[in-house]
């Protein structure tokens, strides 16, 4: 039987900012000691077997702060949907296949009104938070709101990815990495940006 990976040497450095930051989100529905009761559920639970690996890929421990993150935050997401009346299930995420399918649209300032520039006050938004989805033109929208967000070398990085049509060979000879990697990183940006939609970009992860 393999030893337990105990929590308390990892509380002060990686536990505890990593609830901290879900506290931050949601502190006006969930006490900060539930969240880090919950951590523990994790940790004692299905986290033990992944913890041996999850330490040892980097210093940072990306992996293990993001699962942590994640699993927390849906006890937060579970308080604030009691609060406000409504059941968990009822919001809607953006996934990155979702992201995607609306990239060529949304990049294209001539492909359908805009209320110009990064300033969408005047058209229609997704229900309750940007996460919860809506009609086709909010989700247009949210889709606009998280290119905002990218760097201006990823907004550049998809935007030749359209141009080119997805045709991934054509963009490694443009970008002189390979056309596997190149699809690799069109996929991340896409991911970054549903889970800035979704709320769930760990600050800690980074």
């Amino acid at each position: 039987m393999e030893a337990v990976i105990d929590m308390k040497p990892y509380l002060a450095t990686i536990i505890e900012p990593t609830v901290t930051d879900v506290h931050h989100r949601w502190g006006e529905y969930v006490d900060y000691d539930d969240l880090l009761q919950e951590a523990a559920v994790w940790w004692y639970g299905p986290g033990q077997p992944y913890l041996e690996g999850y330490l040892a890929e980097d210093e940072n421990h990306v992996r293990l702060r993001r699962s942590i993150w994640r699993f927390v935050a849906r006890l937060a997401e579970r308080e604030k949907a009691q609060a406000r009346g409504y059941e968990p299930c009822d919001q809607v995420n953006y996934h990155a296949r979702e992201i995607i399918a609306v990239l060529g649209v949304a990049l294209d300032p001539d492909g359908t009104p805009s209320s110009g520039g990064a300033d969408y006050s005047g058209m229609p938004t997704a229900k309750r938070d940007p996460a919860e989805g809506g009609d086709s033109m909010a989700v247009l929208v949210d889709v606009r709101r998280a290119l905002s967000q990218l760097t201006e070398d990823d907004l550049h990085f998809l935007t030749l990815c359209q141009d080119l049509h997805l045709d991934w060979e054509r963009i490694a000879q443009h970008t002189d990495i390979l056309a596997d990697s190149a699809r690799r990183r069109h996929l991340r940006i896409a991911e970054r940006m549903a889970r800035w939609l979704n709320k769930t970009e760990e600050k800690n992860a980074a």
